[in-house]
């Protein structure tokens, strides 16, 4: 059952040292029994940070029975690969660590991330294109519609019309 499931079972003791494992095969990670078991998470690949980072939560959860949950990268073979790891108490002495490839949905979150950003961009060049447009539209609507008014009006001659006539003319154009 173990080996149908896509995730990593590690045993690991209160010291950090790997017990035992159980993975599916896969070409992603080429693991051996002897790179791992009787190693410390200090030795495996893990950056300095990373392996205090694991030993504090193998701590915290023997010592406070609690789940704890790590995202990592780890180099592989064809590149980096993201996991997450959740490290849960077996007993006084030890942990289980269940990690899981989350690569592919690393991934996923980066490239809706990057259209999220690509679509708010968008949004506020159409806006601001939208507001500059409306303020270059309503400008010579305004004398359009004020020439237009005045046009009508008995209180200018034939000439002053004319002149309102191609201002409302330029101002369409």
């Amino acid at each position: 059952l173990l080996e149908a499931i896509p995730d990593l079972f590690f045993i690991i003791d209160k010291d950090g040292i790997y017990k035992d494992f159980v993975m599916k095969e896969t070409e992603l990670l080429q693991i051996k029994p002897n790179d791992i078991v009787g190693h410390s998470i200090f030795e495996v690949g893990f950056s300095e940070n990373m392996s205090r980072k694991i030993f504090q939560c193998i701590q915290d959860a023997i010592g406070k029975g609690t789940i704890e949950t790590i995202e990592y990268a780890l180099s592989v073979e064809k590149g980096t690969a993201m996991f997450e790891m959740r490290i849960a108490r077996l007993d006084d002495q030890s942990v289980i660590s269940i990690a899981r490839d989350i690569t592919r949905r690393k991934i996923t979150e980066m490239k809706l991330e990057e259209a999220r950003q690509k679509a708010e961009e968008a949004d506020e060049l159409k806006s601001a294109f939208l507001a500059n447009i409306s303020h270059e539209i309503r400008t010579p609507m305004n004398a359009i519609i004020g020439f237009s008014r005045m046009i009508g009006s008995p209180d200018f001659d034939t000439e002053e019309k004319e002149k309102f006539i191609e201002i409302i003319v330029s101002n369409g154009k």
